[in-house]
Protein backbone atom coordinates (compact mmCIF):
# COMPACT_ATOMS: atom_id res chain seq x y z
CA UNK A 1 0.00 0.00 0.00
CA UNK A 2 1.54 3.53 -0.98
CA UNK A 3 2.08 5.84 1.63
CA UNK A 4 -0.71 8.54 0.32
CA UNK A 5 -3.23 5.84 0.89
CA UNK A 6 -2.28 4.54 4.41
CA UNK A 7 -4.27 7.70 5.73
CA UNK A 8 -7.75 6.11 4.44
CA UNK A 9 -8.17 4.75 7.39
CA UNK A 10 -7.61 7.57 9.91
CA UNK A 11 -10.88 9.77 9.67
CA UNK A 12 -11.00 13.68 10.88
CA UNK A 13 -9.60 16.82 10.10
CA UNK A 14 -6.86 18.83 12.83
CA UNK A 15 -5.53 20.13 9.60
CA UNK A 16 -4.22 17.59 7.48
CA UNK A 17 -4.94 16.16 3.98
CA UNK A 18 -8.95 15.44 3.61
CA UNK A 19 -11.76 13.15 4.40
CA UNK A 20 -13.19 11.46 1.27
CA UNK A 21 -16.28 10.73 -0.80
CA UNK A 22 -18.40 8.10 0.13
CA UNK A 23 -16.57 5.71 2.51
CA UNK A 24 -12.97 6.17 2.65
CA UNK A 25 -10.52 9.34 3.26
CA UNK A 26 -7.18 9.38 0.98
CA UNK A 27 -5.77 11.68 3.37
CA UNK A 28 -6.79 12.10 6.73
CA UNK A 29 -6.11 12.99 10.38
CA UNK A 30 -8.41 13.91 12.92
CA UNK A 31 -10.51 15.96 11.03
CA UNK A 32 -13.05 16.68 7.96
CA UNK A 33 -10.68 18.16 5.41
CA UNK A 34 -6.64 18.12 4.89
CA UNK A 35 -4.25 21.10 5.46
CA UNK A 36 -1.44 21.71 3.11
CA UNK A 37 1.35 24.31 4.03
CA UNK A 38 3.99 25.81 1.94
CA UNK A 39 7.47 26.69 3.36
CA UNK A 40 8.95 29.56 2.52
CA UNK A 41 11.60 30.16 5.17
CA UNK A 42 14.43 27.62 6.09
CA UNK A 43 13.89 26.16 9.74
CA UNK A 44 16.41 26.59 11.88
CA UNK A 45 17.73 27.69 15.38
CA UNK A 46 16.43 26.15 18.54
CA UNK A 47 12.90 25.91 17.25
CA UNK A 48 13.40 23.93 14.09
CA UNK A 49 12.29 20.82 16.09
CA UNK A 50 9.24 22.35 17.69
CA UNK A 51 8.29 23.54 14.42
CA UNK A 52 8.91 19.85 12.68
CA UNK A 53 6.63 18.98 15.19
CA UNK A 54 3.79 21.19 15.02
CA UNK A 55 3.64 20.42 11.22
CA UNK A 56 3.61 17.06 11.28
CA UNK A 57 0.51 17.33 14.20
CA UNK A 58 -1.26 19.90 12.05
CA UNK A 59 -0.50 19.32 8.29
CA UNK A 60 -0.61 16.13 5.65
CA UNK A 61 1.36 17.56 2.71
CA UNK A 62 4.05 20.47 2.63
CA UNK A 63 5.23 22.13 -0.83
CA UNK A 64 8.44 22.85 0.03
CA UNK A 65 9.32 26.30 -1.49
CA UNK A 66 12.10 27.77 0.18
CA UNK A 67 12.68 25.95 3.17
CA UNK A 68 15.33 23.39 1.57
CA UNK A 69 14.46 20.86 4.13
CA UNK A 70 17.55 19.36 4.99
CA UNK A 71 17.66 15.08 4.91
CA UNK A 72 17.59 15.07 8.32
CA UNK A 73 14.56 17.23 8.27
CA UNK A 74 12.41 15.49 5.91
CA UNK A 75 13.11 11.82 8.17
CA UNK A 76 11.87 13.44 11.26
CA UNK A 77 8.67 14.41 9.54
CA UNK A 78 8.34 10.91 8.41
CA UNK A 79 9.10 9.77 12.00
CA UNK A 80 6.80 12.44 13.46
CA UNK A 81 3.91 11.53 10.56
CA UNK A 82 4.74 8.62 8.56
CA UNK A 83 1.93 10.02 6.13
CA UNK A 84 2.80 13.10 5.63
CA UNK A 85 3.45 14.37 2.00
CA UNK A 86 6.46 16.37 0.67
CA UNK A 87 6.14 18.24 -2.49
CA UNK A 88 9.19 20.02 -3.66
CA UNK A 89 7.84 23.50 -5.42
CA UNK A 90 9.50 23.71 -9.10
CA UNK A 91 8.50 26.63 -10.89
CA UNK A 92 7.83 25.91 -14.65
CA UNK A 93 8.24 29.45 -15.83
CA UNK A 94 10.92 31.07 -14.08
CA UNK A 95 14.19 30.57 -12.07
CA UNK A 96 15.08 32.81 -9.86
CA UNK A 97 18.46 34.19 -9.64
CA UNK A 98 20.11 31.84 -7.00
CA UNK A 99 18.66 28.61 -8.38
CA UNK A 100 20.06 29.29 -11.84
CA UNK A 101 21.28 26.47 -13.67
CA UNK A 102 24.08 28.15 -14.79
CA UNK A 103 25.54 31.19 -15.50
CA UNK A 104 24.27 34.14 -17.46
CA UNK A 105 24.78 37.46 -19.33
CA UNK A 106 22.72 39.93 -18.59
CA UNK A 107 21.30 42.47 -20.97
CA UNK A 108 18.70 45.35 -20.74
CA UNK A 109 17.11 46.50 -17.17
CA UNK A 110 15.91 44.16 -15.80
CA UNK A 111 13.56 46.30 -13.73
CA UNK A 112 11.93 47.51 -16.71
CA UNK A 113 10.51 44.67 -19.35
CA UNK A 114 9.09 45.61 -22.62
CA UNK A 115 8.29 44.14 -25.69
CA UNK A 116 11.52 46.01 -27.05
CA UNK A 117 13.75 44.08 -23.88
CA UNK A 118 16.78 42.78 -25.07
CA UNK A 119 17.16 39.10 -23.91
CA UNK A 120 18.99 37.69 -21.39
CA UNK A 121 21.04 34.84 -22.54
CA UNK A 122 21.43 31.48 -20.23
CA UNK A 123 24.27 29.25 -20.55
CA UNK A 124 22.91 25.54 -18.99
CA UNK A 125 25.72 23.31 -17.97
CA UNK A 126 26.57 22.29 -21.32
CA UNK A 127 27.23 25.53 -22.08
CA UNK A 128 24.41 25.95 -24.58
CA UNK A 129 22.63 29.65 -25.17
CA UNK A 130 18.65 29.75 -23.60
CA UNK A 131 16.78 33.31 -24.28
CA UNK A 132 15.16 34.83 -21.56
CA UNK A 133 13.39 37.48 -20.01
CA UNK A 134 13.82 39.15 -16.45
CA UNK A 135 10.06 39.19 -14.59
CA UNK A 136 8.25 42.01 -14.33
CA UNK A 137 9.14 42.44 -10.56
CA UNK A 138 12.98 41.99 -11.16
CA UNK A 139 12.82 39.03 -8.89
CA UNK A 140 13.86 36.21 -11.12
CA UNK A 141 13.64 35.01 -14.89
CA UNK A 142 11.32 34.16 -17.32
CA UNK A 143 12.21 31.61 -19.83
CA UNK A 144 10.77 29.75 -22.91
CA UNK A 145 8.51 26.98 -21.59
CA UNK A 146 8.94 25.30 -25.18
CA UNK A 147 12.44 25.16 -25.13
CA UNK A 148 13.83 22.03 -25.24
CA UNK A 149 16.77 23.03 -23.05
CA UNK A 150 14.41 24.39 -20.33
CA UNK A 151 12.00 20.80 -20.30
CA UNK A 152 15.43 19.60 -19.77
CA UNK A 153 16.42 21.15 -16.67
CA UNK A 154 12.84 20.32 -15.03
CA UNK A 155 12.92 16.86 -15.81
CA UNK A 156 16.55 16.87 -14.38
CA UNK A 157 15.64 19.07 -11.06
CA UNK A 158 12.20 16.99 -10.67
CA UNK A 159 13.46 13.68 -10.76
CA UNK A 160 16.38 14.45 -8.71
CA UNK A 161 13.54 16.00 -6.01
CA UNK A 162 12.18 12.41 -6.09
CA UNK A 163 15.52 10.77 -5.73
CA UNK A 164 16.32 12.95 -2.73
CA UNK A 165 13.02 11.45 -1.00
CA UNK A 166 10.10 13.98 -2.23
CA UNK A 167 6.86 12.23 -2.66
CA UNK A 168 6.69 14.60 -5.46
CA UNK A 169 6.08 18.00 -7.35
CA UNK A 170 3.90 21.01 -6.99
CA UNK A 171 4.50 22.85 -10.30
CA UNK A 172 4.06 26.74 -10.43
CA UNK A 173 3.17 29.11 -12.91
CA UNK A 174 2.13 26.47 -15.39
CA UNK A 175 -0.83 28.62 -16.61
CA UNK A 176 -1.63 31.73 -17.84
CA UNK A 177 -4.94 33.52 -16.66
CA UNK A 178 -4.86 36.05 -19.20
CA UNK A 179 -2.34 37.04 -22.71
CA UNK A 180 -0.42 39.40 -20.06
CA UNK A 181 -0.41 38.31 -16.60
CA UNK A 182 0.28 39.88 -13.55
CA UNK A 183 2.74 37.46 -12.41
CA UNK A 184 5.28 38.34 -15.27
CA UNK A 185 5.70 40.39 -18.36
CA UNK A 186 4.56 37.26 -20.57
CA UNK A 187 6.78 37.52 -23.14
CA UNK A 188 8.24 34.97 -25.41
CA UNK A 189 12.23 35.76 -25.47
CA UNK A 190 12.67 34.27 -28.87
CA UNK A 191 10.08 36.57 -30.64
CA UNK A 192 10.18 39.31 -28.69
CA UNK A 193 6.17 39.05 -28.67
CA UNK A 194 3.41 38.74 -25.87
CA UNK A 195 2.75 35.18 -25.45
CA UNK A 196 -0.83 33.99 -26.06
CA UNK A 197 -2.61 31.75 -23.39
CA UNK A 198 -3.03 29.08 -26.77
CA UNK A 199 1.27 28.89 -26.97
CA UNK A 200 2.13 28.78 -23.37
CA UNK A 201 -0.67 26.63 -22.28
CA UNK A 202 0.80 24.00 -25.05
CA UNK A 203 4.14 23.93 -24.09
CA UNK A 204 3.67 24.10 -20.20
CA UNK A 205 1.24 21.09 -21.30
CA UNK A 206 4.02 19.22 -22.94
CA UNK A 207 6.59 19.83 -20.07
CA UNK A 208 3.99 18.42 -17.14
CA UNK A 209 3.22 15.63 -19.46
CA UNK A 210 7.44 14.54 -19.70
CA UNK A 211 8.13 15.26 -16.30
CA UNK A 212 5.53 13.33 -15.26
CA UNK A 213 6.47 10.38 -17.07
CA UNK A 214 10.26 10.71 -15.56
CA UNK A 215 9.14 10.88 -12.07
CA UNK A 216 7.03 8.07 -12.15
CA UNK A 217 9.81 5.97 -14.19
CA UNK A 218 11.77 6.54 -10.77
CA UNK A 219 9.28 5.63 -8.39
CA UNK A 220 5.59 4.94 -9.42
CA UNK A 221 3.53 7.16 -6.79
CA UNK A 222 5.37 10.12 -7.45
CA UNK A 223 2.79 13.56 -7.84
CA UNK A 224 2.73 15.99 -9.96
CA UNK A 225 0.01 18.73 -9.28
CA UNK A 226 -0.01 21.98 -11.42
CA UNK A 227 -0.86 25.37 -9.90
CA UNK A 228 -2.29 27.17 -10.50
CA UNK A 229 -6.11 26.65 -12.30
CA UNK A 230 -7.37 29.76 -10.32
CA UNK A 231 -10.93 29.34 -10.01
CA UNK A 232 -14.26 27.34 -11.34
CA UNK A 233 -14.34 30.45 -14.15
CA UNK A 234 -10.71 29.93 -15.20
CA UNK A 235 -11.11 26.04 -14.90
CA UNK A 236 -13.68 25.50 -17.70
CA UNK A 237 -12.89 28.77 -20.28
CA UNK A 238 -11.28 27.91 -23.46
CA UNK A 239 -11.27 31.49 -24.88
CA UNK A 240 -9.20 32.11 -27.70
CA UNK A 241 -8.30 28.64 -28.36
CA UNK A 242 -6.11 27.99 -25.55
CA UNK A 243 -6.31 25.02 -23.45
CA UNK A 244 -8.74 24.96 -20.90
CA UNK A 245 -6.73 24.67 -17.38
CA UNK A 246 -9.28 21.20 -17.04
CA UNK A 247 -6.70 19.80 -19.89
CA UNK A 248 -4.37 19.76 -17.37
CA UNK A 249 -5.65 16.37 -15.41
CA UNK A 250 -5.02 14.69 -18.43
CA UNK A 251 -0.75 15.31 -17.54
CA UNK A 252 -1.10 15.80 -13.82
CA UNK A 253 -2.41 14.10 -10.30
CA UNK A 254 -3.73 17.40 -9.56
CA UNK A 255 -4.21 21.01 -9.96
CA UNK A 256 -3.92 23.87 -7.39
CA UNK A 257 -6.66 26.21 -7.35
CA UNK A 258 -5.13 29.51 -5.97
CA UNK A 259 -7.31 31.80 -7.59
CA UNK A 260 -10.17 30.45 -5.89
CA UNK A 261 -11.89 33.49 -3.80
CA UNK A 262 -10.61 35.80 -6.80
CA UNK A 263 -7.53 38.37 -7.37
CA UNK A 264 -4.94 38.94 -4.18
CA UNK A 265 -5.55 42.37 -3.83
CA UNK A 266 -9.30 41.77 -3.90
CA UNK A 267 -11.60 43.53 -1.16
CA UNK A 268 -11.43 40.33 1.57
CA UNK A 269 -15.47 41.40 2.48
CA UNK A 270 -16.46 40.95 -0.98
CA UNK A 271 -18.35 37.71 -2.09
CA UNK A 272 -17.91 35.65 -4.75
CA UNK A 273 -20.98 35.96 -7.16
CA UNK A 274 -23.44 33.22 -7.47
CA UNK A 275 -21.88 32.26 -10.62
CA UNK A 276 -18.79 32.01 -9.78
CA UNK A 277 -19.37 30.21 -6.57
CA UNK A 278 -21.48 27.37 -8.40
CA UNK A 279 -18.04 27.33 -10.96
CA UNK A 280 -16.21 26.79 -8.09
CA UNK A 281 -18.45 24.42 -6.77
CA UNK A 282 -18.48 22.59 -9.76
CA UNK A 283 -15.01 22.36 -10.90
CA UNK A 284 -14.01 20.60 -7.23
CA UNK A 285 -16.70 18.05 -7.87
CA UNK A 286 -15.43 17.46 -11.45
CA UNK A 287 -11.40 17.09 -9.97
CA UNK A 288 -13.39 14.48 -7.49
CA UNK A 289 -15.04 12.96 -10.24
CA UNK A 290 -11.78 12.13 -12.22
CA UNK A 291 -10.32 10.83 -8.56
CA UNK A 292 -7.57 13.56 -9.04
CA UNK A 293 -6.17 15.76 -6.21
CA UNK A 294 -7.68 19.12 -5.82
CA UNK A 295 -5.82 21.90 -3.77
CA UNK A 296 -7.98 24.78 -2.81
CA UNK A 297 -6.54 27.88 -1.44
CA UNK A 298 -7.38 30.62 0.64
CA UNK A 299 -5.04 34.00 -0.04
CA UNK A 300 -5.13 36.99 0.88
CA UNK A 301 -3.14 39.64 1.41
CA UNK A 302 -1.89 40.79 4.79
CA UNK A 303 -2.47 44.84 5.44
CA UNK A 304 -5.88 43.63 3.59
CA UNK A 305 -6.77 40.83 5.72
CA UNK A 306 -5.90 42.50 9.06
CA UNK A 307 -8.26 45.30 8.58
CA UNK A 308 -11.03 42.57 8.84
CA UNK A 309 -12.49 42.49 12.38
CA UNK A 310 -12.70 39.17 14.07
CA UNK A 311 -16.67 38.59 13.53
CA UNK A 312 -16.34 39.07 9.59
CA UNK A 313 -13.13 36.66 9.30
CA UNK A 314 -14.82 33.98 11.01
CA UNK A 315 -17.82 33.95 9.08
CA UNK A 316 -15.65 34.13 6.15
CA UNK A 317 -13.33 30.76 7.51
CA UNK A 318 -16.96 29.10 8.24
CA UNK A 319 -18.34 30.08 4.51
CA UNK A 320 -15.20 29.17 3.17
CA UNK A 321 -14.94 25.59 4.80
CA UNK A 322 -18.33 24.92 4.11
CA UNK A 323 -18.06 25.33 0.17
CA UNK A 324 -15.68 22.84 0.28
CA UNK A 325 -16.90 20.55 2.28
CA UNK A 326 -19.98 20.62 -0.12
CA UNK A 327 -17.71 19.09 -2.83
CA UNK A 328 -14.44 17.58 -1.28
CA UNK A 329 -13.42 14.35 -2.48
CA UNK A 330 -11.35 11.89 -1.20
CA UNK A 331 -8.00 13.91 -2.49
CA UNK A 332 -9.83 17.40 -1.62
CA UNK A 333 -7.58 19.59 0.32
CA UNK A 334 -7.14 23.20 1.36
CA UNK A 335 -4.24 25.57 2.22
CA UNK A 336 -4.07 29.03 4.04
CA UNK A 337 -1.82 31.53 2.97
CA UNK A 338 -1.10 35.47 3.78
CA UNK A 339 1.15 37.35 2.34
CA UNK A 340 3.05 40.67 2.63
CA UNK A 341 2.23 43.13 0.51
CA UNK A 342 5.61 43.89 0.03
CA UNK A 343 7.55 41.09 -1.09
CA UNK A 344 4.85 38.53 -1.35
CA UNK A 345 6.44 36.32 1.21
CA UNK A 346 4.13 33.67 2.49
CA UNK A 347 4.25 34.36 6.08
CA UNK A 348 3.33 31.85 8.92
CA UNK A 349 -0.27 32.50 10.11
CA UNK A 350 -2.25 29.72 10.77
CA UNK A 351 -5.01 28.58 9.48
CA UNK A 352 -8.20 28.94 11.18
CA UNK A 353 -9.15 27.28 13.71
CA UNK A 354 -12.55 26.34 12.34
CA UNK A 355 -10.78 23.85 9.66
CA UNK A 356 -10.10 21.61 12.90
CA UNK A 357 -13.70 20.77 12.99
CA UNK A 358 -14.64 16.98 12.85
CA UNK A 359 -18.10 15.91 11.73
CA UNK A 360 -17.32 12.91 9.76
CA UNK A 361 -17.51 12.12 6.35
CA UNK A 362 -19.67 12.70 3.89
CA UNK A 363 -22.95 10.61 3.25
CA UNK A 364 -23.15 11.17 -0.25
CA UNK A 365 -23.35 14.17 -2.61
CA UNK A 366 -24.47 18.15 -1.29
CA UNK A 367 -28.02 18.99 -3.24
CA UNK A 368 -30.31 21.75 -3.01
CA UNK A 369 -32.77 22.97 -1.40
CA UNK A 370 -34.40 25.94 -2.60
CA UNK A 371 -31.50 28.22 -2.87
CA UNK A 372 -29.46 26.78 -0.34
CA UNK A 373 -26.81 23.92 -0.92
CA UNK A 374 -26.99 21.11 1.49
CA UNK A 375 -24.50 17.41 2.53
CA UNK A 376 -24.76 15.22 4.91
CA UNK A 377 -22.20 13.80 7.39
CA UNK A 378 -21.99 11.22 9.47
CA UNK A 379 -21.76 13.16 12.21
CA UNK A 380 -23.09 16.61 10.70
CA UNK A 381 -24.13 18.69 7.99
CA UNK A 382 -22.91 21.45 5.84
CA UNK A 383 -25.06 24.39 4.68
CA UNK A 384 -24.34 26.90 2.57
CA UNK A 385 -26.26 29.82 1.21
CA UNK A 386 -24.59 31.73 -2.07
CA UNK A 387 -26.50 34.32 -2.74
CA UNK A 388 -28.11 37.58 -1.96
CA UNK A 389 -31.27 36.35 -0.28
CA UNK A 390 -32.49 35.00 2.87
CA UNK A 391 -32.82 30.72 3.11
CA UNK A 392 -34.88 28.37 5.08
CA UNK A 393 -33.58 24.93 5.45
CA UNK A 394 -35.59 21.97 6.93
CA UNK A 395 -34.19 18.98 8.09
CA UNK A 396 -35.51 15.23 8.95
CA UNK A 397 -34.10 15.04 12.27
CA UNK A 398 -31.89 17.58 14.82
CA UNK A 399 -28.74 19.34 14.39
CA UNK A 400 -27.10 21.31 16.67
CA UNK A 401 -25.83 24.81 16.54
CA UNK A 402 -22.42 25.95 17.15
CA UNK A 403 -23.79 27.61 20.54
CA UNK A 404 -25.51 23.53 21.30
CA UNK A 405 -29.12 24.39 20.71
CA UNK A 406 -30.89 21.27 18.49
CA UNK A 407 -33.07 23.06 15.36
CA UNK A 408 -34.90 21.39 12.88
CA UNK A 409 -35.10 24.26 10.95
CA UNK A 410 -33.06 27.18 10.37
CA UNK A 411 -33.05 30.84 8.27
CA UNK A 412 -29.70 31.30 7.08
CA UNK A 413 -28.57 34.82 5.57
CA UNK A 414 -26.68 35.92 2.31
CA UNK A 415 -23.69 34.64 1.64
CA UNK A 416 -23.06 32.54 4.93
CA UNK A 417 -22.22 29.06 5.62
CA UNK A 418 -22.99 26.42 8.45
CA UNK A 419 -21.61 23.68 9.42
CA UNK A 420 -23.99 22.02 12.15
CA UNK A 421 -22.95 18.49 14.43
CA UNK A 422 -25.28 15.24 14.88
CA UNK A 423 -24.65 15.74 18.49
CA UNK A 424 -23.78 18.95 21.48
CA UNK A 425 -20.35 19.11 21.24
CA UNK A 426 -18.70 17.36 24.55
Amino acid sequence: MTRWRKGLFQLMLMSSIFLAGASENAYAFSGSIGVVIQLDHPLVGTQADERLQYIADHYVGISDRKARLTKRQRARLRQLNPDILLFRYLNFSEIYAQKLPGRIIKHGNKKQVSRNSAPIVLFNRENQPEPALWSRSGSGITVDPASPLWRSFLVRTAVQAVINGYDGILADSCLMASDLPVSFAGIDPVTGQVYTSASFRRAQYENLRVVRQAIKAVRTDALLVANSIGSGRLYFNSSRHALPASAFLEVTDGVVAEGFLGKLNRQPEKQLTKRQWLANLKMMREISGQNKICIVVFKYRRDLFEKISAAKRQAFDVFNLATVLLAKGKKTLISFMVLDAGNMKKSYHPYPQIWERNIGRPLGPCYRQGNLWLRKYTSGLVLVNPGREEGVALFGSAYCLPDQREVRTIKIGAHTGLILSSEPDR
